[in-house]
């Protein structure tokens, strides 16, 4: 049995945003289909059990402490073979002192949670270590990541196991038809689309999207979807205004449901992150879609963006931005060509591909 466990504040499934939610439902989903026992765990208002795609998920209230210490109450019931921590190195710290099972952290930001709070620094961050070094896998999603992680953290080697996040390529492909009734529903004429999908806030680049756009002189539609500053967050922000402002289309949170079709809406995929950008999720839904995409050159997208898939520019520079976007604007056939590039580069994070490094990594423990 496996047992999957991560951040407790998005109920599972997390249907509007939560990249490491996701990132732990759709790994347990192919670990599932693959044969595998799995249970996910997740945050609830009451003690309880659900179901999705083939996965049970044990449902624990309570806050943040009282979410961990209940699950390794629960667990230490299951018989679990493997216990997969998402982000969450306390509850594998938890997890080694009740003596449950081996433990896998993956784990796609690598400063300790309260790092912000200057006074205690030097303390928290020799506690979080501690955390760490609990698992017997460290599991960074990118090279990017696990760099990271050596040198804020001074690790041994011997406990980092690159563990890539993945992409559900049944779910996410190209469907013209599906693109061009998601267009038809949001009253997109026939200029070429430019998406961008996830959290509007400045470290994500959101502003300079828009200052980027600005400069194409409305020559393609900009479409911004995602929730402000933080997932589960319902209320607007200044960033979605000014998306409005500039004359793109700026959508709330879509459920998870309606992704691929929001992606294959789209002629140019853009992710501008300026920093922490451990791996870029949304980047390789859109290549699964044959989108291509321009990402800043930065962090993990060097690597879920290669050459083949998409174009490039240095962080915050929003008129490199906008050089990018009109290339690709001015040659259609060189967005075919990135587009084909990219359904390939994504075929390679397929969830059946990750699940099987799971077990790769497993069978160290």
């Amino acid at each position: 049995m496996i047992l999957h466990v991560g951040p407790s504040r998005l109920r599972l499934p997390a249907r509007l945003g939560g990249a490491v939610e996701r990132r732990m439902l759709e790994l347990a989903e192919a670990q599932a289909r693959g044969g595998a026992e799995v249970i996910a765990y997740s945050g609830g208002a009451e003690t309880g059990w659900g179901e999705h795609r083939g996965v049970r998920i044990r449902y624990l209230g309570g806050s943040r402490a009282e979410f961990a210490l209940g699950f390794v109450q629960d667990a230490a019931r299951r018989g679990a073979r493997v216990i997969h921590v998402h982000n969450r190195a306390e509850i594998a710290w938890l997890a080694r002192v009740a003596g449950i099972a081996p433990t896998v952290l993956s784990c796609d930001y690598h400063f300790e949670p309260w790092r912000r709070f200057g006074g205690l620094r030097s303390a928290t961050k020799t506690l979080w270590r501690r955390c760490l070094l609990a698992a017997d896998r460290i599991a960074p999603v990118s090279e990017y990541c696990a760099r990271m992680h050596r040198e804020y953290w001074q690790l041994p080697e011997s406990k980092l196991a690159l563990i890539p996040n993945g992409v559900d390529c049944d779910r996410f492909h190209p469907n013209a038809a599906l693109g061009a009734a998601w267009r038809r529903l949001f009253g997109i004429d026939g200029k070429p689309v430019i998406l961008y999908a996830g959290r509007l806030c400045e470290q994500k680049g959101t502003d300079v999207l828009i200052a980027a756009y600005r400069m194409l002189r409305r020559r393609a539609t900009l479409v911004v979807a995602g929730p402000c500053e933080q997932f589960g967050r319902t209320g607007q922000s200044a960033l979605a205004a000014a998306v409005r402002a500039a004359g793109g289309v700026y959508l709330p949170p879509l459920d998870d449901e309606d992704m691929p079709g929001i992606y294959n809406a789209c002629d140019i995929f853009v992710m501008p992150t300026r920093e922490l950008e451990m791996f870029g999720m949304a980047a390789v839904e859109a290549q699964a879609c044959g989108k291509p995409v321009v990402a800043s050159d930065h962090g993990g997208l060097r690597e879920t963006v290669p050459e083949v898939a998409g174009l490039r520019f240095p962080p915050g520079d929003a008129a490199a931005l906008a050089e990018q976007l009109d290339a690709l604007l001015e040659r259609p056939i060189a967005r075919w060509a990135l587009g084909a590039g990219a359904r390939e580069n994504a075929a390679q994070y397929s969830w059946a591909r990750i699940a099987q490094r799971c077990e790769e990594v497993y069978a160290t423990l």
